[in-house]
């Protein structure tokens, strides 16, 4: 009788039901020694298309800790979305973004708030109900409203905003991993 392996299936795969708009998780701490280096620096907002180890030659001047997350966290979010190449944006942020509660067109969005507050979200896609807020360190995966298929199986986007943070002094250190969309 030949045994069968179940496959080891990454959770964050659960973002593709389609009850699911948005998947959060508990990410692995990162050593935060680079955090005040970066913050002395805001605003800033670097950018970067390719394969993760594309990313990680382009952004060689980072801090290996950071650098080796960042490339972890885009390779394993390429095969989550079975593509080759994806768009990283890393951002320093003190003024405002985002603040109405909206939904991206993208597919799907992972955004980690390293420092400052994290990102708003409308639980079960009620724009009116009390926010909740992405703990710091978490991330999330956002289902956008260009998720593949979402009409009419019920691939509801997630309601999600920045938090307001102008004039309070806060700031935010932020990853955003993307797919690449079509030129």
């Amino acid at each position: 009788m030949a045994s069968r392996v179940a496959e080891k299936t990454d959770p964050w795969e659960q973002i593709h039901a389609p009850d699911r708009s948005l998947h959060l998780e508990a990410a692995e701490p990162v050593t935060a020694d680079w955090a005040e280096i970066l913050l002395a620096q805001v605003p800033f907002g670097w950018r970067a298309e390719g394969t993760p180890e594309a990313i990680a030659t382009q952004w060689q001047a980072l801090p290996a800790d950071l650098l080796a997350d960042i490339v972890h966290k885009a390779g394993r979010f390429a095969a989550m979305m079975r593509v080759a190449a994806v768009s990283v944006r890393l951002e320093g942020v003190n003024g405002n973004a985002c603040t109405k509660v909206h939904a991206d067109y993208t597919d799907v969005r992972l955004i980690q708030t390293f420092h400052g507050p994290g990102t708003d979200y409308a639980p079960d896609g009620d724009p009116s109900a009390p926010l909740q807020r992405v703990p710091t360190g978490w991330l999330g995966l956002f289902k956008g409203k260009a998720y593949p298929h979402r009409l009419p199986t019920g691939h509801a986007p997630c309601l999600h905003r920045s938090p307001p943070i102008e004039g309070t002094g806060a700031q935010r250190l932020l990853l955003v991993i993307d797919t690449i969309a079509p030129r």
